[in-house]
């Protein structure tokens, strides 16, 4: 998907509009920033996530994640083909950023996985509220 200045202005009214439904974490600082980004930007990946390493090669595959380091949810516009594929993301993300990293982490742990994660089924629920976001 291309990234326009139109999408990228488009993208953020939604994003805001999705900030003020869900709220405030209670176990982050502040309200997470978003971050568009295509494949190229991305030098070099090698992050420690809740399930496990992700390394650069292996990004083709995510549609995004949030990042509690610098509060942010990222977006591989990339991976996008549609403006409902990246309001779902959002939603995603934006549901693990009102989750509690402690439990995201004990879960994984614990033995869930990714198909079985309470907090991923979870936000991945939470993706079937796109519609309300597209109007």
């Amino acid at each position: 998907m291309r990234l326009t200045s139109k999408l990228r202005e488009d993208i953020k009214k939604r994003f805001n509009k999705i900030k003020k439904e869900f709220g405030k974490s209670d176990y982050h600082p502040s309200k997470p920033k978003l971050n568009l980004i295509k494949l190229n930007q991305i030098y070099e990946f090698n992050r420690d996530f809740a399930h496990g390493v992700i390394k650069k090669k292996e990004l083709k595959d995510i549609c995004g994640w949030f990042d509690p380091n610098d509060m942010s949810i990222v977006v591989i516009i990339d991976n996008m083909e549609n403006r409902v594929d990246i309001v779902k993301t959002i939603l995603h993300e934006y549901t693990h950023y009102l989750q509690s990293p402690r439990w995201m982490a004990r879960y994984y742990s614990s033995g869930y996985d990714y198909k079985t994660h309470p907090y991923e089924k979870q936000a991945i629920k939470a993706e079937r509220k796109y519609k309300h976001f597209l109007i």
